[in-house]
């Protein structure tokens, strides 16, 4: 869980960077458009010179002067009499050059113009593509978390309401026994297999106290050899004759491993354990899933067992019958 909430704060702190982006393309967006505003303007005072220039005599046309550091535009207008010469004072040569220039924009212009959106969309993907990807991981984190609490919290309630009776003779075959085995090793391929008076959640059919046979089966995926899919088999009213229907349910997908360790009343560890063998139940298990992700995770937690005896049910029968 605390690789989690740091990847979390890292999607949040992805997302702030995202943010600043958008806010300096917005800024630069607002720079080209008074950029653009400026070219009307001028295109605009143009239009009003030419308007005016049908008043002077003769022709027209601008030149350019070097004077001290700088090419200074000049204006000139044509007259039979005098010849050319200058009509337009210092102060206003470089307003009225840039009255006369032809509408449209310049090729120099453009290319500013294309670079600068090319830089606000290329900024605006980015921030957009980096937070599609840190949702899509928070997502997938999420959903994987879910999936490995839904599993782990079954298994627990299983392990909690395990029922257990001491078999009659030794070769008898007792629904109540319990076995956990290595992987694919126990009984039908199974990893653990035992008695319990948990049900899934919506069962809802015989709401009173049952006995149900309960088996975990780690079964491969079709396209993935690696992964596995962890379904849960139940056999229910195993303390009665007489065939019945097994309810088999997925409660985890894309299972890497998934082992299980028994300790005894002296805290000694086990990979398997035989009730018929022992004599007895174990007083802990502990359960470790790993799922397969963008990242494998793996998820542990520990179930003290409180066994319930034949002898307990009966006892409150009596006393509810009482």
């Amino acid at each position: 869980m605390q690789d989690a909430g740091c990847k979390m704060q890292d999607a949040r702190c992805r997302m702030q960077d995202a943010r600043c982006r958008m806010q300096d393309a917005r800024c630069k967006m607002q720079d080209a458009r008074c950029r653009m505003q400026d070219a009307r303007c001028r295109m605009q005072d143009a239009s009003k010179l030419m308007a005016d220039s049908s008043q002077l005599k003769g022709k027209t046309y601008f030149g350019f002067r070097i004077e001290k550091f700088s090419i200074q535009p000049m204006l000139w207008e044509s007259d039979d009499e005098n010849g050319e010469h200058v009509i337009m004072h210092k102060a206003a040569q470089r307003r009225e050059y840039h009255k006369f220039q032809p509408g449209g924009f310049t090729l120099l212009e453009i290319l500013i113009a294309v670079a600068i959106l090319a830089l606000v969309v290329s900024s605006l993907y980015g921030a957009y593509s980096g937070t599609l990807d840190t949702t899509q991981m928070v997502e997938n984190i999420r959903d994987v978390d879910q999936v490995a609490r839904m599993a782990l919290m079954q298994m627990a309630d299983d392990f909690k309401s395990l029922y257990y009776q001491k078999p009659q003779g030794e070769d008898e075959e007792s629904p109540y026994s319990f076995g956990g085995a290595m992987e694919g090793e126990g009984e039908g391929g199974a990893i653990v297999t035992f008695a319990t008076t948990s049900r899934l959640a919506f069962d809802m059919t015989f709401p009173g106290q049952r006995v149900n046979r309960v088996s975990y089966i780690m079964e491969p995926q079709p396209d993935n050899e690696k992964l596995y899919r962890l379904v849960r088999k139940e056999l229910p009213f195993a303390d009665l004759p007489g065939e019945r229907q097994e309810i088999l349910v997925e409660i985890a997908d894309e299972v890497e491993s998934l082992s299980l360790t028994y300790f005894n009343e002296d805290h000694q560890e086990f990979s398997q354990w035989d009730s018929k063998a022992e004599g007895l139940l174990p007083r802990l298990v502990s359960i470790r899933l790993q799922i397969a992700g963008d990242k494998s995770r793996v998820f542990t937690t520990s179930v003290a067992i409180r066994m319930q005896e034949a002898q307990d049910s009966e006892q409150q029968a009596t006393d509810s019958a009482g």
